[in-house]
C-alpha cells in the first residue's frame, strides 16, 4: 500500500485533480483547527470509478457534522486499520 501526502493548504481543485489522476482507495483530510475543517470540501470531492472511501481526522473535525459515508478517525491505530482495509477492498 502506498500513501501520498499532498501537504497543507492544498486548494480544493488541486485535490480533486489528484483524486481523478491517482484513483485512490481512500482519502483522508486532516484538520488541526476547526476553522480549517470544511464539510463542503468533502461534499465537493469528485466521484470516481472505482470509488474511494472518505475519512477525516484531527481535532478540527471534532463535533462537526459530516456528510454521509464520511468516516471520522479518532486515533492513529484506527486510521491505520481503516486505510489498510480500504486498500485491500
Amino acid at each position: 500500500m502506498s500513501c501520498r501526502s499532498l501537504g497543507a493548504d492544498l486548494p480544493p481543485m488541486a485535490l480533486a485533480t489528484a483524486i481523478r489522476r491517482t484513483a485512490p482507495a481512500a482519502v483522508l483530510l486532516w484538520s488541526q483547527l476547526k476553522s480549517t475543517a470544511d464539510p463542503q470540501a468533502l461534499r465537493s470531492l469528485p466521484r470516481t470509478r472505482p470509488g474511494y472511501r472518505r475519512f477525516v481526522a484531527g481535532p478540527g473535525w471534532a463535533e462537526m457534522e459530516l456528510p454521509p459515508q464520511v468516516g471520522r478517525l479518532e486515533s492513529l491505530a484506527e486510521a491505520t486499520d481503516a486505510l489498510s482495509a480500504a486498500a485491500i477492498v
